[in-house]
């Protein structure tokens, strides 16, 4: 695929920031096909001292197809001039192979990961994936969300204190209302309002398996306001647990507080809040208002 702008860690790219991108080649993800010119999306994500670039989510055919696990790479080094327009390769392992570049004396290094990523626009990237985080035949159309009315019926249960991933509990979350079940794992928003120079969302996770589970914490949880700002997740927790990794006894409903910075102080609505849970999307609330 191919980045539709430049990605630069040096130049404000914040930790959970997205970029998007475009799929040139028709292949086919998690049973799906995906024709040549998808939209794909992108995350900028640190550990430690260091970047990389992951594969997020893919949009085809009116479904969007997660992606738990993907490691990114760039053929050739630094760049200089116009990029090769060819890339061939498939979606699976690996979603494409890259394009040649033409290498140049100066400039920066083109790279997806590492102590910095820099990937001007038009370039071509090559995902592997070893892992998409969701069984096809549950997954629901992309805009056509499916409210939950009553708590799910709990699927098999997982192993105790097992993080719950999609893998082992396929289900889709909901959005646009106040209650989402992903796995077995019920998500219900009770409401964000401003703790200047904060904004606090808190939500009700009750675990509706039959065992322990376990939530865990993600530095990619972000809102979206009614001007697009973006608001980066500076802390959280559930109970006394800081979501590093909160077990959850069956059928307890625990209270979980989610903690943004609101740089400009302008967000009134949260048109998009989206929580996950290590590297999965496990729930998403839409048109939020900030009390």
């Amino acid at each position: 695929m191919t980045m539709n702008t430049t990605v630069d860690s040096n130049a404000g790219g914040a930790a959970g920031r997205t970029y998007n991108a475009t799929v040139v080649s028709a292949t086919t993800v998690a049973g799906v096909t995906v024709p040549q010119g998808s939209h794909a999306i992108t995350t900028l994500l640190q550990s430690g001292n260091g970047w990389t670039l992951s594969l997020s989510s893919i949009a085809a055919n009116g479904q969007s197809i997660p992606i738990s696990n993907s490691v990114p790479s760039i053929s050739g080094g630094k760049i200089s001039g116009a990029l090769q327009n060819a890339m061939g390769g498939n979606f699976g392992n690996p979603f494409s192979k890259a394009g040649k570049k033409a290498a140049a004396s100066n400039g920066p290094q083109v790279a997806a990961s590492g102590a910095r990523v820099y990937i001007p626009a038009n370039t071509p990237v090559a995902f592997a994936v070893t892992a998409a985080n969701q069984n096809r035949q549950n997954q629901a159309p992309v805009n056509q969300p499916t409210a939950v009315q009553t708590p799910a019926t709990p699927t098999t249960p997982v192993n105790p204190t097992t993080p719950v991933t999609p893998q082992q509990q396929p289900s889709q979350p909901s959005a646009g209302n106040t209650t989402v079940v992903f796995g077995n794992i019920k998500y219900q928003l009770t409401g964000c309002h401003r703790e200047a120079p904060h904004i606090v969302c808190e939500l009700q996770v009750t675990n509706l398996g039959a065992v322990d589970a376990a939530l865990m914490g993600s530095g990619r949880t972000y809102f979206i306001d009614q001007s697009g700002n973006r608001g980066a997740i500076n802390s959280a927790s559930i109970a006394n647990c800081n979501l590093g990794r909160c077990e959850m006894l069956p059928n307890i409903g625990m209270k979980a507080r989610y903690i943004f910075m609101d740089d400009t102080g302008e967000s009134r609505t949260l048109v998009r809040l989206q929580i996950f849970s290590g590297n999965s999307a496990v729930a998403q609330f839409t048109n939020v208002a900030v009390q």
